[in-house]
């Protein structure tokens, strides 16, 4: 409602909601244009890098991250990472295997001459 009497003022939303359109039609339009409005701002890109920009900024996350992450224990810490690698540890045991294997073999093939 507040949207409404910013965007057309209050004598024209009062006009609107008495006499153009009725209280149910200028309810329905209200409801479509706040609808409209929070898809808009969902949508925003911009809107969204700038607000997480002002809140880095204004929060300092960065530095209060590092400042904890410095004061964390080992464990703690490898906990806190293995999450993040544990979606892709099928891959890097595979890539030890092979990169052993083929290290393995040139080492006899070098070895053997």
């Amino acid at each position: 409602n507040k949207m409404m009497r910013k965007t057309m003022g209050p004598v024209t939303g009062w006009l609107a909601r008495r006499v153009a359109l009725g209280p149910e039609k200028f309810k329905a339009l209200e409801d479509d244009l706040v609808g409209a409005s929070a898809e808009r701002i969902a949508e925003s890109e911009d809107l969204h890098e700038a607000a997480a920009q002002y809140i880095s900024v204004a929060t300092d996350v960065f530095r209060s991250n590092a400042y904890a992450m410095q004061r964390m224990p080992p464990d703690e810490f490898e906990n806190l990472l293995h999450p993040v690698f544990q979606e892709d540890e099928w891959i890097l045991i595979l890539l030890g295997g092979v990169l052993g294997a083929i290290v393995g073999i040139a080492q006899v093939h070098f070895l053997s001459q």
